[in-house]
């Protein structure tokens, strides 16, 4: 986070929002806010003598998540990355701002106590200090002072979202300050009987939600039913009715299915769309990551089309190849409103299918390989090196197996295949499903094992006689997760209920 936009957590709009962003960042679609009155309560945390070394903790806290989050742009990071096991490994260090947020919440709450147990004196000075500071920001905002400092920080070519920007900010300013100013009056009103103790609570509750709200809501954006914005379109209607398991390669950047899970979102599998969480040998299997947006990689090559099952083809205008056929009479309409163009691939290979022999290969061979016009990925398997199951040579490369396997049943996160007749001898079914541990397989209601093949796809190592294969996805370390939080929480509630019945029996002796 660049140390700038640290002024975000005081006005949001210092360095823009959503569309106005001009900081240094490529894209920003969060905010730092952390509210006005909330900062303003958090600063009286240190009067609450009982909290006082809790409150110093979540000080100390809130330091060290704005010292991470602001990454290489200061030294700091060098302790955590040097120390912490693992820190190494991760990505978008602002993402520790969190902590911030929620230590100011902690911090504020202890403000809101400390305020109610002392005297209405206590704590107007800073108070005023506050409505000083904002109400000065706020007059060098009218005053054009602030746009120096913004386009000392922003890039020449987001000068224009300053300029754009800046009404914005300057009334973010005012009401910075008239909140400051509001929190002043409730502070001086709680010597009043009528608002003290929990109504003068309540009142400030709700002046803090009135100021997060008047930002939080510009983040929020209403649209049409998700049952309307992701109606079916053409290209869905074109290939939806087809029984068999494929994938759809979008090769039209311009409509959008190339970055976005629409096709997932009505059960279309799709060679492309959008992941955060990306699997690098499929990356590699295509090519290298986001190789195919600049037309190069293997997105194209008919052997990466049989590995993955690519059935149908969208693009953005006609083509001629004698390999597509198109799918109706012209072009659909996509989602967007954009015409594009459904094809079917006429040598498409099936989403599972028996392959009679699997040989070892390093991985940096394995690509140029497959993408080898030569090669006939449903005559042999490539596995790792380190495979337990394949040869490590071959003097002839063997037939391909003429055995159809249909998909039986197919639910998120399980398959069962069904061979047409039981293998006439050992062999891998290899199904188009990206390699991943978590994976499971049973053979005739028998334990088999699964193993990573063509780069980053699975194949199950076939007896002969078999018939029935089963897959799903099952993480040990999920259920042991799901069960160390379970029990976590648990044992924080039993730990919290034996603090207040303690509590309370404590207050009864005395």
């Amino acid at each position: 986070m660049p140390p700038e936009e640290l002024l975000n957590v005081v006005w949001p709009s210092f360095s823009g929002m959503l569309l106005q962003y001009w900081g240094r960042n490529a894209i920003k679609f969060h905010s730092e806010y952390l509210g006005v009155v909330p900062l303003m309560l958090a600063s009286f945390s240190l009067l609450l003598m009982e909290k006082r070394r809790l409150a110093w903790f979540f000080v100390f806290l809130a330091a060290y998540g704005v010292l991470f989050a602001l990454g290489g742009h200061t030294p700091f990071y060098r302790i955590p990355y040097t120390l912490l096991p693992l820190i190494k490994l991760t990505r978008a260090p602002g993402m520790i701002f969190i902590l911030v947020s929620f230590s100011t919440a902690v911090l504020a709450g202890f403000g809101t106590q400390a305020l109610l147990r002392r005297e209405a004196r206590v704590g107007v000075g800073r108070a005023v200090a506050w409505v000083g500071v904002l109400l000065a920001a706020a007059l060098l905002a009218v005053a054009g002072a602030w746009k120096g400092l913004m386009l000392s920080f922003a890039f020449p070519d987001r000068v224009a979202y300053v300029d754009a920007n800046y009404p914005t900010f300057t009334f973010d300013t005012f009401r910075a300050a008239l909140l400051s100013l509001a929190l002043l009056g409730l502070i001086y009103a709680r010597r009043a009987p009528r608002l003290a103790g929990t109504p003068w609570a309540v009142v400030a509750g709700l002046l803090a939600l009135l100021d997060l709200w008047s930002v939080e809501r510009r983040q929020i954006a209403f649209t049409d039913r998700a049952t309307t914005i992701f109606a079916a379109d053409g290209v869905v209607k074109a290939v939806a009715d087809d029984p068999e398991l494929f994938r759809v390669l979008p090769a039209a950047p311009r409509a959008g299915y190339m970055a976005d899970n629409y096709l997932m979102i009505h059960r279309l599998r799709s060679v492309l769309g959008y992941q955060g969480m990306e699997l690098h040998r499929y990356d590699e299997l295509l090519g290298g990551k986001n190789s195919w947006l600049g037309g190069q990689g293997n997105l194209f090559n008919q052997n990466i089309w049989r590995l993955l099952a690519v059935k149908y083809v969208v693009t953005e205008q006609p083509v001629n190849h004698p390999a597509l056929a198109m799918v109706g009479d012209g072009p659909a309409l996509s989602y967007d409103g954009s015409h594009v163009y459904v094809y079917r691939y006429q040598g498409h290979a099936p989403y599972a299918m028996v392959v009679a022999e699997a040989l070892k290969a390093p991985d940096q061979q394995v690509v140029p390989t497959l993408i080898d016009a030569r090669f006939d990925p449903r005559r042999l398997l490539l596995v790792p090196e380190d495979s337990p199951v394949g040869v490590s040579s071959l003097t002839a490369l063997p037939d391909t197996v003429s055995l159809t396997v249909q998909a039986t049943e197919v639910r998120p996160g399980a398959y069962r295949f069904q061979l047409e007749t039981p293998a006439p001898a050992p062999g891998y079914l290899f199904v188009s499903e990206n390699y991943y541990p978590a994976w499971q397989a049973r053979v005739d209601g028998q334990p088999a094992s699964v193993v990573r093949a063509q780069m980053s796809l699975l194949a199950v190592p076939l007896t002969q006689g078999a018939r029935v294969v089963e897959l799903e996805f099952k993480s040990s370390s999920y259920a042991l997760g799901r069960v160390i939080t379970l029990t976590t929480l648990v044992l924080l509630l039993g730990a919290t209920a034996y603090g207040r019945v303690r509590d309370r029996r404590e207050e009864g002796r005395g």
